[in-house]
């Protein structure tokens, strides 16, 4: 979380003097990706206390984070062709998005 927290003050102060796009779309999108965090964190957690080769139906649930996740992202995208430091922050969300699904499937297996 504190790398989270890092990387939103980063964010304003590299946005530059209009913060319209960060305060509207940024922050709630660091917001989300806190809260990814968090959920898979918990899931973490839980596959840590099952025993060795025990499949809880709760743990298939794990698969639907990142995907709402990027939806909920979704939400805050702007459409345009223009390449500019919000663009940047995003493709640098979604990633972090598809990484932690990455490592939650690796923790999984």
């Amino acid at each position: 979380m504190i790398l989270l927290m890092l990387w939103t003050a980063l964010m304003f102060v590299v946005v530059g003097r209009d913060k319209t796009n960060f305060w509207e779309r940024l922050v709630p999108c660091a917001c989300i990706m806190g809260l990814n965090f968090v959920i898979q964190g918990g899931f973490a957690h839980f596959f840590q206390s099952l025993e060795e080769g025990q499949i809880h139906p709760l743990a298939f649930g794990m698969t639907l984070v990142g995907p709402l996740t990027s939806i909920a992202l979704n939400f805050y995208k702007k459409g345009g062709n223009d390449k500019n430091f919000y663009t940047i922050c995003m493709m640098i969300m979604y990633h972090t998005n598809f990484m932690i699904g990455g490592f939650m499937y690796g923790i999984f297996e």
